[in-house]
């Protein structure tokens, strides 16, 4: 599922538990949708929220160090479904016939 503006938090927080797995699983598109909804968790997520008599601090450097950890995966896994970028391999073997 595609998150958006309108994703609300339930929805953000499955979508990254859903994909928390992409490294085991060694799956470019769960990496994607993670990093996805991490991206979404950083903007959405303020550094502390203060309700009645309690204080939340969230550790938002977790989520950072753990987008740029997928990101730098992603970047280092080409993603050749896309014809366009698809490997080209040319038998050259009878060309000097």
């Amino acid at each position: 599922m595609a998150l958006t503006s309108s994703s609300t938090l339930a929805e953000i927080v499955a979508a990254y538990v859903d994909n928390a797995d992409w490294f085991e699983e060694q799956s470019l598109a769960k990496a994607k949708l993670f990093a996805n909804a991490l991206r979404v968790l950083l903007v959405k997520r303020p550094a502390q929220s203060d309700m009645l008599r309690f204080s939340i601090r969230w550790d938002l450097g977790f989520w950072d160090r753990q987008l740029t950890e997928v990101t730098r995966w992603i970047q280092s896994h080409p993603d050749f479904t896309d014809a366009s970028s698809a490997p080209v391999m040319l038998d050259l073997s009878r060309a000097r016939q």
